[in-house]
């Protein structure tokens, strides 16, 4: 019985795994803000993808329940109304405030579910590896969740290219600045020649549809933005006082994504899911990277542009450890961590001042 019930829970924490583990847009949108939309538009289709997904888990689950001597899916039925009746709104989400607010939803109901679900497979005495194959095949046979995953690629992928365009565009301008203001633009220009050298390795990762792919070329786009960066601040000449609080700012943000990057670390050691969180860090990092560009560059207005968009990434990268530490089932200290650092970084953009 012991072991029957290990491997009951385990089964029950692969739905929770399943369930949706939704990106959270930057918010305070504003309009034309290339990379803030291609944000929201490519969570909506992420969302709109695994929520089918686990519309399809739960139905299956409750059919096997019914099939059980003396359960109820009574229930579990009205949690899936409820799953279903929050479906509907996601066609009509506009802000990350709306999708942030309908993952939390999501979320509740996923946990009530799965509760009542463990509950009804012990009175009925279940077997957990002949739900698992129910669900598997269920999923794997609706044709239906391939178009909606090849939607939510094709646009991840369109946008994280339109992304990756837009910064290299930025960076143009701003190395163009500094010829024009007398500085040898020859090393900084060399290097933005290297990353977008990458943009054809990205493009063919997020064609593989494969994290273990993409991460690499990510991280590897990430050092040469970086590299562009101390490349242009080794031209930086003495500024003013404007030009001081804004370095200033992009000190903080550095330091804030630095000990992101060890935190991530410690929870993927734990097996925790810390994809948004280092999605978050990384875009923190690439705005980082353009507001000193454009601060050497002497476009102080640019620099703050970007220094916003670093105080929406981390405002994010915030909430991404809040989740991680509600979310998931995760060790006391892992959890502390997490919330740690959301503090930690709720400060660092306060102190930043108001986006």
């Amino acid at each position: 019985m012991k072991i029957r019930n290990m491997i009951l829970t385990a089964f029950i924490g692969m739905l929770a795994i399943s369930m949706l583990a939704l990106p959270v847009a930057a918010a305070g949108m504003k309009p034309g803000n290339l990379m803030q939309d291609n944000q929201l538009s490519s969570q909506i289709a992420h969302i709109t993808w695994k929520s089918a997904v686990r519309e399809i888990e739960m139905s299956t689950s409750i059919a096997y329940i019914g099939m059980l001597n003396g359960t109820s899916t009574a229930t579990l039925s009205s949690k899936l109304s409820e799953f279903q009746a929050k479906e509907l709104q996601i066609a009509s989400l506009t802000t990350d405030i709306g999708l942030n607010n309908l993952n939390r939803d999501i979320e509740q109901i996923n946990t009530q579910f799965r509760e009542e679900l463990r509950t009804q497979l012990k009175t009925g005495r279940g077997k957990n590896a002949e739900l698992k194959s129910l669900v598997d095949a269920a999923v794997q046979g609706d044709a239906s969740l391939a178009s909606m995953e090849s939607s939510y690629w094709t646009t991840r992928t369109s946008e994280e290219l339109a992304n990756f365009d837009l910064r290299v565009q930025r960076s143009q301008t701003a190395i163009d600045s500094l010829k024009v203001k007398g500085y040898d633009n020859t090393t900084a220009q060399a290097k933005l020649g290297e990353i977008i050298a990458k943009r054809s390795s990205l493009e063919s990762a997020l064609a593989s549809h494969d994290k273990n792919q993409i991460g690499p070329v990510q991280q590897q786009i990430g050092t040469l933005w970086e590299q562009l960066a101390t490349i242009v601040k080794g031209l930086q000449v003495k500024v003013p006082s404007q030009d001081k609080q804004i370095l200033s700012r992009i000190n903080e943000g550095t330091r804030a994504v630095a000990r992101a990057d060890m935190v991530n670390a410690d929870l993927k050691a734990l097996l925790i899911d810390t994809t948004l969180a280092e999605q978050y860090t990384a875009a923190a990092k690439v705005n980082l990277a353009a507001a000193q560009t454009s601060l050497t560059a002497g476009n102080l207005e640019q620099a703050q542009v970007s220094i916003d968009a670093v105080k929406l990434d981390l405002k994010n990268l915030s909430q991404a450890y809040k989740d991680i530490s509600h979310r998931y089932q995760v060790p006391a200290d892992a959890a502390s961590e997490a919330t740690a650092i959301a503090g930690a970084i709720d400060s660092t953009v306060t102190s930043m001042g108001t986006a």
